[in-house]
């Protein structure tokens, strides 16, 4: 009888033994399961989008608006800037970058800009896939929008459209973003104004916020490098141009281009060694070949200008100022885009 009692206490033993063995390689295989799981759900980080990618609609509309001699892809603008242009109210075309859908993507917004800064939206695109889109085009219907059509940014992210046939005869409509983002479709038409009625308040853009087509876009990289380039007066004042060379744009899409011999222009000349310091900027003039000229200041950054009662630069950058009275026009300005 012992030895039967002996044998079930070692059989009892094993089982346990057993179990816990068992429980052991289960609760191993729970935590193996678990920390594999928590390794599939790691997110990779998402992808920073190229906006340069925009820079090919820039150039077109930017050769668009040329006298003459422009070289540009007809398929890729709105044809009405061809029109627009001859319109002396006309003083360019500017764009702006804003994510309208909130999807993380900003958009790509061109329009026509009058001398008293009005704008008159003629092409909207996004960035889809590494690929642009035309947002506004023949589907929806909105591939002619300009004088006569006109679509308008809401705060919601939404646009409303009024087109008119007529003096008499007026179309107003609502679109939204479709679901990818790619582009605009309708939710509701007609021909009274109630149909755009109720909707959210028109988005404010300010005037700050718009660039000349001239202005192209440069990557976050280029940017930081350009932040770190200042100016050098003294140097200037010697004959060493080095960090006065570049591109500088102003708000209207004039430009000023300075190379280690000074400007490269066939159509205006500055003598930057008559050029005196006042209090760190450099003063002095351009002359145009027509006879006429204008003050021309170079200013580095955090230096402000002072013939200016309120200096509307961004005092926090370089830039050039070309003008003939007070500098209170923000547009006077100019700032380096490239090297």
């Amino acid at each position: 009888m012992k030895k039967s009692h002996l044998l079930l206490g070692l059989g009892i033993s094993i089982s346990l033994l057993t179990a816990c063995q068992k429980q052991e390689t289960t609760t191993t295989s729970n935590t193996e399961t678990s920390i594999t799981t928590i390794e599939q759900k790691t997110v990779a980080p998402k992808p920073v989008t190229d906006y340069t990618l925009y820079n090919s609609v820039l150039q077109d509309y930017k050769e668009a608006l040329k006298k003459k001699g422009g070289t540009f892809n007809k398929e890729n603008i709105n044809n009405f800037i061809l029109i627009a242009k001859t319109n002396p109210d006309l003083q360019g075309a500017s764009y702006i970058l804003y994510d309208f859908d909130k999807n993380g993507v900003e958009e790509l917004l061109v329009a026509t800009t009058s001398r008293d800064n009005k704008h008159a939206i003629l092409d909207i695109r996004t960035i889809v896939n590494g690929k642009v889109v035309q947002v506004t085009n023949a589907e929806n219907q909105l591939s002619f929008i300009g004088e006569r059509m006109n679509i308008f940014p809401l705060e919601d992210g939404t646009f409303t459209y009024i087109g008119a046939a007529s003096a008499k005869d007026h179309l107003y409509a609502h679109y939204k973003w479709n679901e990818t983002g790619s582009t605009l479709e309708k939710v509701k038409e007609g021909t009274t104004p109630d149909v755009i009625e109720g909707l959210a308040p028109k988005l404010n853009i300010l005037d700050k916020d718009w660039y000349p087509v001239q202005w192209y876009i440069t990557s976050p990289e280029k940017q930081k490098e350009m932040a770190k380039a200042k100016l050098d007066i003294q140097a200037i004042q010697k004959g060493d141009y080095t960090t006065l060379t570049g591109t500088w744009v102003n708000r209207l899409g004039y430009t000023l281009k300075f190379n280690k011999n000074g400007l490269v222009s066939n159509t205006e000349t500055i003598d930057l060694s008559r050029f005196k310091e006042d209090k760190g900027i450099l003063k002095g003039g351009i002359q145009f070949k027509n006879g006429t000229g204008a003050a021309l200041a170079i200013i580095p950054a955090r230096i402000p200008l002072s013939y200016s009662t309120s200096d509307p630069s961004q005092i926090d950058r370089d830039r050039l100022w070309a003008g003939q009275s007070i500098a209170d026009n923000p547009a006077d300005f100019y700032y380096k885009i490239d090297e």
